[in-house]
């Protein structure tokens, strides 16, 4: 068997096998990736190599307290990616606030377009012919309900805008925390 890897342009491990025979030589470029032979005790630790200037390098140790982070081919060091980083938390503040209105608030979309239609038919019918008093009932509580929601959009907002402003993973975890989750005005 032989063990073949293949790098990318900062010299990290992107594939790595064991075959019975390929026509590659080390050294060769395919795709944008650079191939190597190896021998077994070198590729059983490849993960904590990197290849630069011709041979392999021990890799700094990755720092472990965030998923994100690039490593620096020119400086070989392991940079925070505070970008990926931004995008993810914000994706997640977006995730939380679905599944807490449409799941915990048991508010999911079908209802929420129920609310609306109902809202447009009411206040048609309180222009044209008038409406009870239930009704209007109906009509204010709806109004609630789109405030309750604005609400925790606008505190969204404010949360991602702190994600965006944040230069560190605790300003991001900070920023994260800001974000207030309210109940709805009653039962929907």
């Amino acid at each position: 068997m032989k063990n073949i890897v293949f790098t990318n342009e900062n010299g990290l491990v992107v594939s790595k096998s064991k075959v019975v025979n390929h026509s590659y030589t080390t050294g060769q470029y395919m795709n944008g990736l650079l191939f190597h032979d190896i021998d077994d005790t070198l590729f059983e630790n490849i993960n904590k190599y990197r290849y630069a200037n011709n041979e392999w390098l021990l890799l700094p140790e990755k720092p472990t307290d965030s998923l994100f982070y690039l490593f620096d081919g020119v400086n070989n060091e392991w940079v925070f990616d505070a970008t990926t980083a931004k995008n993810n938390a914000d994706n997640k503040l977006d995730g939380n606030l679905y599944n807490f209105i449409v799941k915990v608030s048991k508010f999911p979309e079908w209802k929420q377009a129920e609310y609306a239609d109902t809202y447009s038919e009411l206040s048609i019918k309180k222009l044209t012919n008038g409406i009870s008093v239930e009704e209007q009932t109906t009509i204010d509580n709806i109004v609630l309900v789109r405030a309750w929601k604005n609400q925790l959009k606008s505190n969204n907002a404010t949360a991602s805008k702190g994600i965006q402003n944040a230069t560190t993973i605790a300003d991001i975890n900070t920023a994260v925390s800001t974000m207030t989750y309210t109940t709805p005005p009653f039962q929907i």
